[in-house]
């Protein structure tokens, strides 16, 4: 059962939970400009909050960095801030089916398997050879390091 939430937090309208992890909750919610978006909320107080909203945050540049890159590869990143009492990170909503339920649901057909498999890939490449640039220098950097079905 999904329950609608309706609540406000600065210029998003949050409609409801999509998910929850370790370092925060994902929402479906609509920003200014009346797109339909992923929020994420990352509590800003609390155990370790310091070492998350870090963490989130240069995760967000870099996966902003990456989306400019390479257009449709993982979620582009609108915007990130702090409303208190949360770190929001805005993020394109991306229908579908997680990889997750996918594989619980049993057999997977040899063609779809492959391509699923193949977009993965293609992600992995792209993600070993991403170079980002900041202060005078640029660094090749692997920005997945929790590939696993539920990411």
């Amino acid at each position: 059962m999904i329950t609608a939430l309706n609540w406000t937090l600065g210029p998003y309208r949050i409609a409801r939970e999509i998910d929850r992890g370790h370092f925060g909750t994902v929402y479906e919610a609509t920003d200014a400009d009346h797109r339909q978006i992923a929020l994420k909320l990352v509590p800003v107080q609390g155990a370790d909050s310091d070492a998350k909203v870090s963490a989130e945050r240069q995760g967000a540049v870099l996966q902003q960095r990456f989306s400019r890159t390479y257009r449709h590869l993982v979620p582009e990143v609108l915007d990130h801030q702090r409303i208190d009492p949360y770190y929001a990170i805005a993020m394109e909503l991306v229908s579908g089916e997680p990889l997750t339920t996918v594989i619980e649901a049993g057999r997977v057909p040899s063609h779809r398997a492959a391509t699923i498999a193949l977009a993965i890939c293609r992600f992995l490449e792209k993600a070993h050879e991403f170079t980002t640039h900041s202060d005078d220098h640029s660094e090749t950097l692997i920005v997945h390091g929790d590939l696993k079905p539920a990411n």
